[in-house]
């Protein structure tokens, strides 16, 4: 979208352009090799052409897996870095990997994720009990939290809600 829409079409969008605060590279372990490369040649025309228009963003970078960020950055961006870092993970977790039980014999036909992730969401609320239920699509979380029919079970998107139907709302 920056290199084919804004970028391209810079004069129409000095305003916007004038007035960036920050910039944010969310997953940053995720822009390497040829698409780090051309991210990284994309944010230099961004950030050049805000600093043309009298911006100076601020720019912030996020990963939880990378093993060096601030040298990751600095490439990807050619600006200093300050590394935060911060252990967060304080509270006891627990992971479970679910799978549903067998409907035949010979366990070929099992009975729907989707289902089986509806049965645990609602069990879970019902107990009171706060968990994330990840699913593969949007669609998918949607079901999910149909099928759990209850009120502690909503899906989050992490994408705009959609322009019609369905009273979807950030929780």
């Amino acid at each position: 979208m920056l290199h084919f829409g804004l970028l391209p079409r810079h004069g129409e969008w000095a305003s916007f352009l004038s007035r960036l605060r920050y910039l944010v590279l969310d997953e940053l372990h995720a822009y390497r090799g040829v698409f780090g490369t051309h991210v990284a040649l994309v944010l230099f025309r961004l950030l050049r052409l805000a600093r043309r228009y009298g911006a100076s963003p601020q720019v912030i970078a996020a990963s939880a897996t990378i093993q060096n960020p601030k040298a990751h950055a600095e490439t990807l961006t050619g600006l200093p870095f300050v590394e935060l870092r911060e252990e967060v993970a304080r509270s006891e977790r627990e992971l479970l990997v679910l799978l549903p039980k067998p409907l035949d014999r010979k366990g070929e036909r099992r009975r729907s994720a989707l289902l089986e992730a509806a049965y645990l969401a609602r069990t879970l609320a019902e107990g009171g009990l706060r968990a994330l239920v990840f699913a593969n699509s949007r669609k998918s979380a949607e079901l999910i939290a149909r099928y759990a029919a209850h009120p502690g079970v909503r899906p989050y998107r992490a994408a705009t809600p959609p322009r019609t139907g369905g009273g979807w709302r950030r929780p």
